[in-house]
Order: C-alpha cells, then structure tokens, then sequence
C-alpha cells in the first residue's frame, strides 16, 4: 500500500475492522464505545505501519471544531512568554490541539489584527495576553461565543477568564523583606501602568509601605514600559535625583537589566550601594556577579492552568469568569543589603 494514500477504509480492510471502529481509535473515542485495548493496539499499530495521517479538513467539517488555539501574546523574545508558551503547548497537546501564535509585540494594533486573522482560520478558542485596557475586538470575540482565556493578565471591565500570579502578593512580600532588611527608601520601577500586571504590583508595594507606616514617595515611581531601556533610564534618573534610595523593586528582568547597567555606569554597586529585587525569576540570576534576589512566577503552572480553562470552554465543560492567581516565591540570593538592627538604612 502506498503509505501517503492510507485511509480509514484501507486500514479496516486490512486489518478486517468496521471503519466506525477504525474511526473512533483514531479520534481518540475508544473509552467513549468501549472498544477493547487489543483492538485499539492493533489500529494504532497498522496506523503507524501505514503512516496515516487523518484528513483534518474532513475532520473539523464533521465536528466543527479546528482541534487549533490562537495564542496572543505581546513579545515572544521574552523568556517568561516563552516559558509559559511552552506549559500551554504542552497541555494542548495532550487533548489532542496545536497551537497556533501570533506576537502582538504589545501593540494594540497587531493584537486586533491577530484576533481577526485566528478568527478566520475558524480556530476553537483563544488565549491572549491583552495589550490594552479598551479590547472592543476581545468583547466581539466574546459575544460571538468563541472561547477567550486571559493569560498573565486581565482587563477588569470584561467578564472573562484569567489566569495570572498573585502579583499584588508577590510585590508586597518583596517590599516587605526589604523593609524589614532595614531600607526605608525604595523606588519601583515600573512597567505599562495600564496593564493590569504592573498595576498589580505597585498596589502590592503600596500596601507594604502602609503596613509599616513608610510615606509614599512619588519620585520613587519610575518607569514607563517592561523593556531594558526603561529601567535603564528610569535608575539614572533615580540615582542622580533621588541619592537616599536604598533599594529598587524593579517589575520585570528587563527593567531589572537595564537598572543593573546604569548601577554600573554610576559607580556603584549591589548591594553595598543600592539593593535590587526583580520580578520574573531566571536561574542564571544565581551565577551573576552579585546572585539577584528574584520573584519567581510560575510560568509553566500558568500556561498549563489556561489550557485547561480554556478546553473545558471548548468542551462545552466550564463557562466560568473566574480569575486564578497562583503564588508565587520570593527567591533569596544577595542583591539585598541587611542593616544591622541599630544602624540606619
């Protein structure tokens, strides 16, 4: 037999099978009609003998269903995107999907012009890591009744699902462990303020300072995006207006390379001169010069957890809005100066 023509009907004359049975093995529905693990070994085996591959076009005009997710998200050159596109591909390809991506990078623009491509290629549902705050195309999407997961974060006036960190947690315990290390002057370098990812976490840093009863600073806020420009720019400014900090929070590993550049540049050093805590883990922050003391945010957790999410929609399983925050943890290495208790910081 020509392996490239295989079909249901070749395999069941060969192996003298019905072809709704031979059918069924292959779409992965043997438990559904109670067809016997030899019979499903002895397809699968001839299957893979054969090379057959199913006809996907046939497939999805039977089913309606494309077995591909759209996946949106804003900068795939960024390893904590990455990491977590790689919990969503594998969890997708566990039920039976592939995932399809487009990079928006961060670009309201690209992002409705991705939601309306996917939309056209009939994909099952989608995952979108949103790049703005308005989304009148992910409300469309929505209401067209197509499946939508946030991931990483969320726009607050949609009922939509989401999974993320604990971000307002993850800032106020970083905060608090340099507070209680002895620093009372601490910068945030921010991200996009409107994303709800960094709103998230300066509300936890906030919320530190008002539990140990530290003012509110707002030359301390600096920064306007997650990229290595802004907290480069961001600390030169902090160092040279601002010389009584003692400690930045920095809201991303980009902002925090960039801090670390313009640190250098100025002549100082971590920790003796200024401590540094960074959002987004990475483990070769451990063999830095000075080890980065990290938040460590469960990136494959939270690509695997909107896979889920998103297929029991699909699956007709869930039709929930709920918003699921995962822990995260405060990784302690030695970017972080410890005052003595009856020094000042």
């Amino acid at each position: 037999m020509n392996k490239s023509t295989a079909t249901l009907k070749s395999i069941s004359a060969t192996l003298g099978i019905s072809i709704s049975t031979v059918s069924r093995v292959l779409n992965d529905r043997a438990k559904k009609y109670r067809i016997s693990d030899a019979t499903v070994a002895k397809i699968k085996k001839e299957a893979d003998r054969v090379s057959f591959a199913p006809n996907q076009i046939a497939s999805a005009l039977r089913s309606q269903k494309t077995k591909t997710i759209a996946l949106v998200i804003p900068d795939i050159s960024n390893s904590y995107f990455s990491s977590m596109a790689k919990g969503l591909g594998i969890e997708a390809r566990k039920a039976g999907y592939s995932l399809l991506l487009f990079d928006s990078l961060g670009q309201e623009k690209l992002e409705i012009e991705a939601v309306r491509l996917m939309r056209s290629r009939k994909v099952d549902g989608f995952i979108i890591a949103p790049a703005s705050t308005n989304g009148q195309h992910i409300i469309d999407l929505k209401e067209s009744g197509t499946p939508v997961v946030f991931i990483d974060r969320y726009i607050k006036s949609m009922a939509i699902a989401s999974v993320c960190s604990d971000n307002v947690e993850a800032a106020y315990q970083a905060t608090s462990y340099l507070i209680t290390s002895g620093h009372q002057h601490i910068a945030c370098i921010q991200g996009l303020n409107y994303l709800s990812s960094s709103a998230d976490r300066t509300l936890g840093y906030k919320k530190a300072l008002a539990k140990y009863h530290l003012a509110e600073n707002k030359s301390y806020f600096l920064g306007d995006d997650f990229s290595h420009q802004s907290g480069y720019a961001a600390t030169k400014i902090l160092l040279e207006n601002c010389p009584q900090v003692t400690a930045i929070l920095s809201l991303s590993h980009l902002n925090a390379m960039g801090a670390m550049q313009a640190i250098k540049e100025a002549g100082k050093h971590i920790p003796e001169d200024i401590s540094l805590i960074t959002f987004d883990d990475d483990p070769l922050f451990a063999y830095l010069s000075t080890p980065l003391t990290s938040v460590d945010q469960p990136n494959e957790a939270i690509g695997i957890e909107t896979m889920q999410l998103l297929i029991a929609q699909i699956n007709g399983e869930s039709n929930s809005t709920e918003q699921k925050l995962l822990k995260t943890q405060l990784i302690l290495r030695d970017s972080v100066k410890v005052f003595n208790k009856d020094s000042e910081a």
